[in-house]
């Protein structure tokens, strides 16, 4: 199972790309004051120039993956 929270090691950070993720993800993201995002197609450098241009659709757990598996998270 995904876990961003561990994968974060302690960074402290306020928003994450992503091209998946579970409604249970966004929940602990999101009560650590985290943003969520998704990621568009592209290179990670076209992401960043995304995100910082406020052209990213943030996400909610309307958006996330149901299961694990078909979503790419």
């Amino acid at each position: 199972m995904c876990n961003p929270l561990k994968a974060l090691n302690g960074k402290s950070i306020d928003a994450i790309v992503v091209g998946g993720i579970g409604a249970g993800a966004i929940n602990k993201l999101n009560a650590m004051d985290i943003k969520v995002y998704k990621a568009s197609e592209g290179t990670i450098q076209n992401n960043i120039s995304l995100l910082s241009s406020n052209s990213l659709p943030e996400l909610s757990i309307n958006n996330a993956c149901s299961q694990h598996g078909g979503c790419g998270h």
